[in-house]
């Protein structure tokens, strides 16, 4: 089984999820037109419309809803758990400096450091 364009995926749960394109273009740094692409992608991918589109505003098609229904939960599963590696990761520091700087700034400074912050 072929997996759907995750990129894809991922525009249409943000342009879902916030009600709005210009909103999900700021969240994903992507523009307008890249975004829109991505999206026909997925339509075209599905072979369904996702969108109904009237003039500017635009709602869910049923398809577009039962679609969002069944992709918005393990979508924030993964975000979670990547969000957690993340987390684990982000509690480490590595420091790249000169050893005159290290030997002269840093190491009479890290017993204060560790004491300040255990969890580095």
């Amino acid at each position: 089984m072929k997996s759907p364009p995750l990129r894809a995926l991922q525009c249409f749960e943000a342009v879902a999820r916030l009600g709005s394109f210009s909103k999900a273009t700021c969240k994903l740094n992507v523009t307008q037109n890249a975004l829109s692409h991505q999206v026909k992608l997925l339509e075209e991918y599905l072979g369904a419309a996702m969108f109904n589109h009237q003039g500017r505003s635009f709602s869910l098609t049923e398809v577009g809803e039962r679609y969002f229904d069944e992709v918005y939960k393990p979508l924030c599963s993964l975000a979670n758990a990547s969000q957690q590696i993340r987390e684990e990761r982000s509690s480490k520091i590595r420091l790249a400096l000169y050893s005159s700087l290290a030997v002269k700034r840093l190491i009479p400074r890290l017993k204060s450091l560790r004491k300040q912050y255990p969890e580095i």
